[in-house]
């Protein structure tokens, strides 16, 4: 079998299967004539019938082998065996920066010597008119020898040409690093989008994680175009001012307001640290933290396994910044039997003040997530024999829908969209306004016109969170059911959508036809998706038993990405069944998954109102 340990590809035999990506596996091979050792990166048999990945697999090497830079990984030679196409680049032995960082924490020096090799090497990137795009610990090499290497230009971008080595019809990266324009899907992306992606590392190197975490990439998305940073010294109280200004600059919104090159960043970070305390400097950057000898682990850069990132036995009380109860829109959900949903009952000078705080929530987020390590879980086709944490990310509109709390009448919305046809909040008040008067027809017609120029499923997913953070679950269904019709496989899609459908209390007829629908696509695919409509088809039969019973199992599955919702649906069953001990417990497991923000708001205001405390 081709590629296996002692077989020969070319000029070189397999020695040692390092590590296996989303697209390629990598692996150690000897090269005898030469007496040296390269890495040899294949593309998977499945994606080499595909074009558009070929294309991708071809430029990374022809990107990358016309740099010739001290820091950056050399490629040898490019070619296929039996029709598998494969790179051969330079071996180096010794381990990433993210295995460094997770290791042991780094010390001052050390973060400056690592950051100047980085910056040395983007900047010479960037000169030749190569951006990098992917810039994370997981790229950066750290030799035996303590040299600094920048690896896995997969992802790179000619500048001049405005050639890519990814499809245009994704945006790729790493959620965690990712520059907010690059995010957003922007074309014209130049050396500042590696600055902000390098700003990420840099704070992570000298607070010991990433600023933005959530369980999935949409959260982490949304704030790396929206929220501000924490800033470093809340995690990290030894750095200081100069330090947290430098950082907090590389990390702003604009690319206009960041350090325009990676060296210009690395010259003021380094400036700002010479103001730092002189025993700081040989001393450790963070509490605990030791001198460590030079770097020995004789490993190169293997992918990172998936882990199953379950919350602790006992989670953490929920916060109280967090039991603030969310806004609603309309009237509170009944308290009966067979709905999921307690009642409301807010006052209006509560609904007042908690629309004011709604700002905070971000915050609140970053809070509940400071303690918890990075998780870089993917959420889509996973990058070229690096690690396991690149996504393929798609692009979200405009995320600025904000709605008035009291939706106007049809007749001035009507009279105010045709004067303004292109106003796209107009249309969602509108449909809201449709709704309401049960012309669920024409409330669909106009969320397909507001959405049509949507092309990523994320810009679907994030309109409707925001609605599902109001109250508004159904126009939110309307929204991800229009995401479906174009992207029908997106699992984060297809599992928001049942989430949408329990909070609108849709009939069990609708969910049970979704169910079904679900359970037609290749086994598995939506294995957890099926289990919550399940349940929640139990629940409304009155068979709490039999819907926890799913939930409970359905939590057991290896790698769950849906921690959150399945915690949050056994606590509203707890709740129904009168155990509001058990209730509280599973409503702090879903916190400590860090939920969606609809969902911190409304675990918030159950246990106030529930009075759960």
């Amino acid at each position: 079998m081709m590629f296996e340990v002692g077989t020969e590809v070319g000029a070189y035999r397999i020695v040692e299967k390092l590590g296996k990506g989303g697209m390629a596996t990598v692996y150690k091979g000897y090269h005898a004539r030469l007496d040296r050792y390269v890495a040899i990166k294949v593309l998977h048999a499945a994606f080499k019938e595909d074009d558009s990945f070929l294309r991708r697999f071809t430029r990374e090497a022809q990107v990358v082998a016309r740099l010739e830079h001290s820091n950056i990984v050399t490629v040898y030679d490019y070619a296929e065996q039996q029709g598998h196409p494969y790179l051969v680049m330079r071996y180096i032995a010794g381990e990433t920066l993210k295995e460094r960082i997770s290791r042991t924490p780094l010390r001052l020096a050390q973060t400056l010597e690592i950051a100047a090799a980085i910056g040395s090497g983007l900047d010479y990137a960037h000169e030749q008119g190569v951006l990098h795009r992917d810039v994370k610990p997981s790229n950066i090499l750290i030799s035996e020898q303590g040299h600094v290497y920048i690896a896995d230009f997969g992802l790179a971008r000619i500048v001049q040409a405005g050639e890519s080595t990814m499809s245009q019809e994704m945006i790729m990266g790493t959620p965690q690093y990712i520059s907010p324009e690059q995010a957003k899907g922007e074309d014209d992306l130049d050396a500042r989008t590696d600055v902000y992606s390098f700003g990420i590392v840099l704070y992570e190197m000298i607070t010991g994680q990433v600023p933005f975490k959530s369980d999935t990439s949409y959260a982490v998305i949304h704030s790396q175009i929206f929220d501000p940073p924490p800033k470093p010294s809340s995690i990290n109280q030894d750095v200081n001012p100069k330090m947290e200004e430098v950082l907090l600059k590389a990390l702003h919104k604009s690319p206009a307001e960041r350090y325009q090159s990676a060296g210009e960043l690395v010259t003021a970070f380094t400036a700002a640290a010479g103001s730092q305390p002189a025993e700081q400097d040989t001393a450790d950057t963070g509490p605990g933290r030791v001198d460590e000898p030079e770097i020995t682990a004789p490993v190169v850069a293997p992918p990172a396994p998936l882990t199953n990132h379950s919350p602790p036995l006992r989670p953490q009380r929920i916060q109280e910044d967090a039991r603030k109860p969310e806004v609603a829109s309309g009237e509170p959900a009944p308290t009966s039997h067979g709905s999921w949903l307690p009642k409301a009952g807010i006052t209006a000078v509560l609904i007042i003040a908690v629309f004011l705080l709604l700002s905070l929530l971000r915050g609140i987020r970053q809070q509940r997530s400071a303690n918890q390590p990075a998780d870089d879980r993917p959420a889509g086709v996973v990058d070229v024999a690096t690690d396991s944490t690149t996504a393929v990310v798609e692009e979200p509109p405009e995320l600025t829908l904000e709605l008035p709390q009291e939706i106007r009448p049809v007749s001035e919305l009507e009279r105010l969209l045709n004067a303004n046809p292109a106003d796209s909040q107009l249309r969602f008040e509108l449909a809201l306004a449709y709704l309401d008067n049960d012309r669920d027809g024409d409330a669909r017609t106009l969320i397909g016109d507001a959405l049509k120029q949507t092309r990523r499923a994320v810009g679907f997913a994030a309109v409707a969170e925001r609605l599902m953070e109001t109250d508004r679950a159904g126009l939110a269904v309307m929204v991800l059911q229009e995401g479906l019709a174009r992207f029908e496989n997106d699992a984060g899609l297809q599992q928001m959508l049942m989430m949408a459908m329990l909070l609108d209390q849709t009939p069990m007829r609708l969910v049970q036809s979704y169910v079904d629908q679900l359970s037609q696509q290749p086994r598995g695919a939506a294995q957890i998706t099926i289990k919550v409509g399940e349940a929640y088809l139990a629940f409304q039969r009155r068979n709490l038993d039999g819907a926890l019973s799913i939930i409970n199992s359905t939590l057991e599955i290896e790698n769950n990405p849906y921690l959150n919702d399945l915690y949050f649906l056994q606590g509203l069953t707890y709740l129904e069944m009168g155990k509001n001990g058990e209730a509280l417990t599973a409503f702090e497991a879903a916190s400590a998954s860090r939920p969606s923000r609809w969902m911190s708001l409304r675990i918030a205001k159950i246990v106030q109102e529930q009075e759960l405390e």
